[in-house]
């Protein structure tokens, strides 16, 4: 059997309120997608934000790039998030 023509098939995220690509890995989770429908919003590190351009988009409401400090000046908790955390 020749296993030098198999490929993984497109995958697509569609349905969801807000897709949110800043985590840790969340440009490795881009690949093999081919298409990104009916979301939200996307929170994109801005610098994921050229491999997202390469996917085509439908019915997405808004794609947010988030600025990501650079390593050198990265805070310890994560991102900027450019709001305050209530308590309940």
């Amino acid at each position: 059997m020749d296993m030098s023509n198999t490929s993984t098939p497109p995958r697509e995220i569609s349905r969801v309120g807000v897709l949110d690509l800043t985590g840790l890995g969340a440009a490795d989770a881009l690949d093999g997608v081919s298409r990104i429908s009916r979301v939200g919003v996307i929170l994109v590190p801005a610098s994921v934000m050229p491999r997202l351009a390469r996917i085509e988009l439908d019915r997405v409401g808004a794609t947010v790039p988030i600025p990501w400090p650079e390593p050198s000046r990265a805070l310890p908790s994560g991102p900027p998030t450019g709001g305050r955390v209530r308590d309940p």
